[in-house]
């Protein structure tokens, strides 16, 4: 497990792909490498796995610090992922939570508009429930043009921490809660209801019954 810092050895490329894994609001560098390794062994990630830590106020009050930090990482992370992209060969699935998601489309829409097609960058997109504005994110991804093979978004109606962000932002619509909302192109994976998770915000890597689904995705990935 790796945070930002340069590129390590990834070592020999296997049938598993690597794993960059890219954290959410209120996080504090430890506790985003802590949920990537968690998830990791949860799903059965065996390939390699490199955590891009941004620099989050990790604060309940932190939440505008975490968004002027995460225009200010994307550059960052578009060259983590070219650098990836040149030492690793083989697939490459990008996950990401809340406004990592954010971080996510802001760095592919750069690499985008310098030329680079996405789809050679990343070969899946695994989104858990993103704080993002639904008609932002469908320009992002007009704007991304080609997405790769596998794209998945996880929502969930109930999250309580994206009806907190919707509010601020006047709309109450973010795409990690609006079923319905997602571009052509993105499968939909609605967790509305699950009531076996440590932290409703992020369901998915922390419900025993949504992790066995995930397992599954992943798998299905690999085939």
């Amino acid at each position: 497990m790796f945070s930002l810092g340069g590129v390590p050895d990834l070592g020999a490329v296997d049938r598993e792909p690597l794993v960059l894994w890219i954290h959410g609001y209120n996080n504090t560098a430890a506790e985003a490498v802590y949920r990537h390794t968690q998830m990791a062994e949860d799903i059965g990630m065996n390939g390699p796995q490199v955590s891009f830590v941004w620099p989050s106020a990790a604060s309940g009050r932190g939440y505008i610090h975490d968004r002027d930090s995460v225009l200010h990482a994307r550059r960052p992370l578009a060259d983590m992922l070219l650098a990836l992209r040149r030492q690793w060969s083989g697939d490459i699935l990008i996950v990401a939570h809340s406004l990592g998601v954010f971080l996510v489309m802001e760095s592919l829409t750069r690499l985008a508009a310098q030329g680079v097609v996405v789809s050679d960058i990343a070969d899946g997109l695994l989104f858990l429930q993103p704080d993002i504005d639904p008609d932002v994110f469908r320009e992002q991804v007009r704007d991304l043009g080609q997405l790769p093979a596998q794209a998945v978004v996880v929502l969930a109606e109930d999250d309580p921490a994206l009806r907190i962000s919707g509010g601020l932002a006047q709309t109450g619509a973010r795409v990690g809660n609006t079923p319905g909302s997602l571009p052509d192109g993105f499968d939909a994976i609605d967790l509305t209801g699950v009531r076996d998770a440590a932290t409703s915000h992020l369901v998915a890597v922390s419900s025993p019954r949504v992790l066995a689904h995930l397992r599954q995705v992943y798998r299905r990935g690999l085939s």
